[in-house]
């Protein structure tokens, strides 16, 4: 019976199974040390909406203010209203499609960054940043065929609810049955967009392509890659988040209160709720880092394994 020595390479080190907590460790590691990488870090933390994000806060509104609203906007003309209407969606638009091309020139800078970590134990922002130039236009194009693949599952589901909402027995039979299957598909395709991210970054591989590989590479490695999830992205990915959104909610309270008692006071109190915005969204960076590190090392580890048992027995 051929045994794993055989199958490797006579220089190649010995095929060790994947280890979670090495990968956890040395994760840890990269994201501490190298401190480069927090500025990607903290642009996806901005703009890939991955992190935690700081709740937004409601206000009630009298009905003297509502009225004064109301006849403010009846005011102003149609015309206006479209030139207006218009020019606000415009800018919206172009801000939105601007934030992605950052936040997708932030993903291949991080990813490679990682990986020049762990192959050579540096990395600086020039390097780092030429490996999200060289790398954009692949994962702006997985991004839009990912984002067409995620449209066209949930756009049926959501029809199927709207259409079963008539009949009530339907509509509850309906959304216990496809609400977890839509999670579970959604789950899938998040982790295949993860994978083929980072074989667009480490291979050079086409976004097709790398979606076919992402696939195979899930289902070969199922048990481990279910466990990254339920470590990196579940576990600590949920504690992270609920706790900078703690943070972010109690640095909001005075303003709010200041709100409620002048609005002057609330004004003012901004400024520290908008200095604990920051530092949420500097943490927050730091955790994408630490997030991207697991991934990419364990991406890493399991391709190994896939490429040294594939060697077969070594011929004397």
């Amino acid at each position: 019976m051929t045994t794993d020595a055989d199958r490797q390479a006579p220089n190649d080190p010995p095929v060790t199974p994947f280890n979670l907590g090495e990968v956890l460790q040395r994760s840890v590691e990269i994201t501490l040390r190298h401190r480069v990488l927090w500025v990607y870090g903290v642009l996806l933390a901005l703009f890939s909406g991955d992190c935690a994000r700081v709740p937004g806060n409601s206000f009630d509104i009298n009905r003297d203010q509502e009225g004064q609203m109301s006849q403010a906007l009846q005011s102003i003309d149609s015309q206006t209203a479209l030139v207006w209407g218009t020019a606000i969606v415009a800018v919206v638009l172009v801000v939105l499609i601007g934030l992605m091309l950052l936040g997708n020139w932030a993903t291949g800078s991080l990813l490679g960054g990682v990986h020049m970590v762990s192959m050579e134990g540096h990395t600086s922002f020039r390097s780092a940043t030429e490996q999200g130039r060289l790398n954009f236009w692949r994962l702006l194009l997985l991004g839009l065929i990912s984002l067409a693949i995620v449209t066209a599952v949930i756009l049926p589901t959501a029809a199927t609810i709207v259409l079963s909402i008539a009949v009530n027995p339907v509509f509850l039979i309906t959304l216990c049955l496809w609400g977890p299957l839509l999670l579970i598909v959604l789950l899938l395709l998040s982790l295949v967009v993860t994978i083929a991210q980072i074989h667009v970054v480490l291979d050079e591989a086409g976004p097709i392509a790398s979606l076919r590989f992402s696939w195979s590479f899930l289902r070969r490695h199922a048990g481990d890659i279910a466990l990254v999830w339920l470590v990196n992205d579940l576990a600590v990915g949920c504690s992270v988040g609920c706790a900078l959104s703690a943070v972010a909610g109690l640095a909001a309270v005075p303003a709010v209160i200041g709100f409620l008692i002048n609005p002057a006071v609330g004004m003012l109190l901004l400024i520290p709720a908008a200095l604990g915005a920051l530092v949420v969204v500097f943490l927050a960076g730091i955790a994408q880092v630490f997030h991207r590190a697991v991934w990419v090392l364990s991406y890493e580890r399991l391709r190994d394994w896939d490429q040294q048992a594939e060697l077969g027995p070594v011929v004397p």
